[in-house]
């Protein structure tokens, strides 16, 4: 049976948990850096068993993944992040997690919820609410509305003798409707955020509901470099991308726009500057860019991969994908990546911040070779297997 939202924010809450650890806590703990089963339960002052109740659904629902650590640990993936991050946003930090809050009352019962919609839109008696499809018992229906009162979140009408929301009521219900929101619109881009790391988690979720999402599997691995080429052919007027490989199927797509003369101006990691064209297309086609002057090169230091491939074409359609080729992920049907193609304002916002983040530190290609010489700098691993660098 396929897990629910609601029964993954129960989980994530501790609603329905053992013990005082909160699965929330333990995944924001392992955010800020990857530990060992056995670690975590040192420091969280439990045992192993009680470590991998709490988070074996977590690593079968792919919040965690120990595919990316150097050693017997975990590590929350792209896709735990961002959920992580719409909690922090949607929640105060004495809410999710807090077993007196409302928000975990709600929590521990789908029905609890449920009853609470009908509410909002129409007040109504406990005989009432004994009624209708989620058909609960008199006596559930009872407790269900004991414990709302005991929350504030429902008040009753002694003359009618129903029961209707309070703003505190409509307050919790809003927060948690948003948390669900939150949750089943990054389950459906799992492959997306799992082919990315933890510096995604800012993502803007709701824009993905007008995006449309392309997947490139084993019967259909170039979905998304089609896609991407449809975009170029209808017309381009302006180009801004973050690239972190090198990619002969790519600067294809983007030829036309070198040879039209257009602004296109691309921001490249160390890496991919000193990895040298093998093929005699691709390798024309960059010593082209080089020498066109609507192209504008810049080079980001101390970093080896962007979060993203991310391309801002006409200021109004973004296209972002997992920043390398090799970051495809494997559910049991092969091999999978996916690429996002949007032009929600607050998708647009966020990529025009991602840009200028990296663009504020760029630069031209000679003034970069010249400072790494200067500093000694070892040349950049051509794998581009990391993260931003620290410079201590």
């Amino acid at each position: 049976m396929a897990v629910s939202d609601h029964d993954i924010l129960a989980h994530l809450a501790g609603a329905q948990s053992i013990g005082d650890v909160i699965p929330y806590v333990v995944l924001t703990r392992l955010s800020e850096e990857p530990a060992s089963f056995e670690t975590l339960a040192d420091e969280f002052d439990v045992d192993r068993t009680t470590i991998y109740r709490l988070l074996d659904p977590v690593h079968e629902w792919h919040f965690i993944s120990n595919d990316g650590t150097d050693y017997d640990g975990y590590e929350v993936t792209g896709f735990g992040a961002v959920v992580l991050h719409h909690i922090d946003v949607t929640t105060t930090a004495d809410e999710f997690g807090d077993s007196d809050s409302s928000l975990s009352y709600l929590l521990r019962s789908i029905l609890r919820p449920t009853l609470l919609r009908r509410l909002r839109t129409n007040p109504a008696r406990k005989a009432d609410l004994a009624r209708g499809s989620a058909n609960p018992s008199r006596s559930t229906v009872h407790r269900t509305i004991a414990g709302f009162l005991d929350h504030g979140l429902v008040t009753r009408d002694r003359s009618t003798g129903q029961y209707t929301l309070t703003t505190a009521g409509r307050d919790v219900l809003a927060t948690y409707d948003s948390l669900m929101s939150g949750v089943r619109i990054a389950r459906r881009h799992t492959i997306f955020f799992c082919c990315c790391d933890d510096r995604i988690a800012d993502f803007p979720l709701e824009s993905l509901t007008t995006a449309e999402q392309i997947i490139d599997e084993p019967v259909a691995p170039d979905r998304t470099m089609i896609a991407l080429q449809k975009i170029v052919a209808a017309g381009v007027d302006d180009v801004r991308s973050l690239r972190s490989c090198s990619s002969a199927q790519r600067a294809a797509i983007f030829y036309p726009v070198i040879k039209s003369g257009v602004p296109y101006e691309l921001l490249i990691t160390g890496p991919v500057l000193y990895t040298r064209p093998k093929k005699d297309r691709y390798r024309d086609i960059v010593h082209r860019a080089i020498r066109a002057t609507n192209v504008r090169l810049l080079v980001v230091p101390e970093v080896d991969e962007f979060p993203v491939e991310l391309d801002i074409i006409n200021g109004d359609t973004v296209v972002v994908a997992p920043s390398n080729p090799r970051n495809s992920v494997d559910f049991g049907d092969g091999l999978q990546s996916e690429m996002i193609i949007g032009s929600d304002a607050d998708l647009i916002a966020w990529a025009e911040a991602h840009y200028q983040r990296y663009r504020e530190v760029s630069d031209p290609p000679l003034r970069y070779l010249i400072s790494n010489l200067l500093n000694h700098s070892k040349i950049p691993d051509t794998k581009g297997g990391g993260k931003e660098r620290s410079k201590g």
